[in-house]
Parts: structure tokens; C-alpha cells; sequence
């Protein structure tokens, strides 16, 4: 049975976490800058000359921005982090992606491996603008007190090419970090809650609490379809501004990740 972290709200079980990074727009730019540099801003653009992207490598310090900012995206979807149900090893969930660009077209997260000390290993796969696949495996650190966990270990597959180590230096463990919720109270929730709702996505349809808020100090409002049903619990999310907007919308969920693609472990 998944388990949950609150009793309240769809199916009994519903909770939100806001993280240290609140700012939908931050974090959007971040993945924006971050994408620019590892696909065709340090390295210029890729090509094969048959029409294809693979090509030449980007150096570290582009995998470790491109990494980073596609990892806050898919798990602090908007800036924040939807607990409604924990991941369990092997668990996944794949997001059909709108309005990110070559970030992608689709993402996929899985939880790999739960070692006994704490430190788990994720991953997280990009299906880019461009049709290839970027690769990523990271162990991160057992939460410290915080809720923080740390990168200690990051392997990439880039398109068209063997996986790499990426050195993860002991400054960067520290800098490239995960977590940190605050849990919010469950008045705050139902402050939070618009109402519940069927919401159609690729992976079917899902009754969900949808909840709505706008971005402190940023421009766009939010929203969110949570169950749980899903690892994770986020069904669908959505950012509109202005002139723009971004959606993910679960695509399919599953059990049966635990091994590494890219030799990791």
C-alpha cells in the first residue's frame, strides 16, 4: 500500500510541501539558462550532418547546470513539492510536457534504488525539442535535518553517446540540493483547494483535489491535480502567465525501475 502523509482531501490523503524554491519563474529560468548552455550555448549547436543533434559532449559545468535545473523542474513541479504519496523504490512517473521547450517533450522520474543509510538513487530522463533522450542518474544524500538531500554522485548519457561520470565536488554537494519542504497546515490546504475534480490526462482519468495559488512575488497563477493514486501524487500541472504558459500531465506510472541504465550502480 503507498503511503501517505496526511489524512485529508481526494482518496484521504492529500499534503503539500513548499520548498526553499517558491518561484515558478526562477525556477523556469533556471532550466531555461541551464538548457541553453548544455545544448547549444557552450558548446554551439550539435549536429551530425544527417539531420540529427548528437554530437560533441558539453562540458561539466553545462551537465551540472542542465542537470540541476531539469531535476527542480520535475521534482518541485512550480516551485513546489506535492507529497501525497511517497515513491517507493522502482516506482516512475512520466510528465508529457507543454511550453518547455527543448527542455522537453516529455520527462521521466524514477526512484532506482533506496540504500540502507538513507542515500537514494533517482532518475530522471528528458525526451528534448529535438527527439533525443538525455539520461541522468544521481545518488543523492540521506536527508539531512533539513529534509535537504545533497548530490554525491552523477552519471549522463548525452545523445548518441557512452555515459560519463560528471565530478561532483564536495562544494557542489553542498550547492546542488534537493528538499528542504515546510510542511503546510491542513487549513492552509484547504485554503489551497479550488475543489475536486475529474481531470483528464494521457495517462486517464484521475478524481483530484485541484489546488490553485498564485507565485509570491512572481507573475502567473498555479495550479495543481493531486491523488493518491500516482507515486508523488501530482497528476497535472499547470502555469499561466501572461503571454505563456507550462503544463505537465501524467503520461503513465508504474513499478519496476530498479536498474541502471547508465551502469551506475
Amino acid at each position: 500500500m503507498r503511503k501517505t502523509k496526511l489524512m485529508a482531501g481526494t482518496g484521504g490523503a492529500a499534503c503539500l510541501f513548499l520548498t526553499a524554491c517558491s518561484a515558478v519563474d526562477a525556477v523556469h529560468t533556471a532550466v531555461d539558462k541551464a538548457t541553453d548552455a548544455a545544448v547549444h550555448g557552450m558548446t554551439g549547436k550539435r549536429s551530425t550532418g544527417g539531420g540529427g543533434t548528437a554530437g560533441a559532449t558539453p562540458p561539466p559545468a553545462a551537465l551540472h547546470g542542465y542537470t540541476m535545473g531539469v531535476f527542480q523542474a520535475v521534482f518541485h513541479l512550480g516551485g513546489y513539492q506535492m507529497a501525497v504519496a511517497e515513491f517507493e523504490p522502482g516506482d516512475y512517473i512520466r510528465w508529457q510536457a507543454r511550453g518547455y521547450g527543448e527542455q522537453g517533450q516529455w520527462f521521466k522520474k524514477s526512484l532506482l534504488k533506496r540504500l540502507d543509510d538513507g542515500r537514494e538513487w533517482w532518475r530522471v530522463v528528458t525526451h528534448t525539442g529535438d527527439g533525443d533522450e538525455v539520461v541522468m542518474e544521481a545518488l543523492l544524500s540521506a536527508p539531512r535535518g533539513d529534509g535537504v538531500r545533497g548530490i554525491r554522485r552523477l552519471k549522463v548519457q548525452w545523445p548518441g553517446e557512452q555515459p560519463r561520470e560528471v565530478p561532483i565536488t564536495e562544494q557542489e554537494a553542498s550547492r546542488w540540493a534537493l528538499g528542504s519542504p515546510r510542511k503546510l497546515t491542513e487549513e492552509s490546504y484547504k485554503g489551497l483547494k479550488v475543489g475536486v475534480e475529474n481531470v483528464n490526462v494521457p495517462a486517464g482519468t484521475f478524481t483530484a483535489d485541484h489546488l490553485s495559488t498564485g507565485a509570491s512575488g512572481q507573475s502567473g497563477t498555479m495550479h495543481w491535480w493531486v491523488t493518491d493514486r500516482v507515486p508523488g501524487g501530482i497528476v497535472k500541472f499547470e502555469w499561466k502567465g501572461e503571454d505563456a504558459s507550462r503544463v505537465m500531465a501524467l503520461k503513465d506510472h508504474g513499478n519496476g525501475d530498479t536498474v541502471s541504465r547508465l551502469g551506475a550502480f
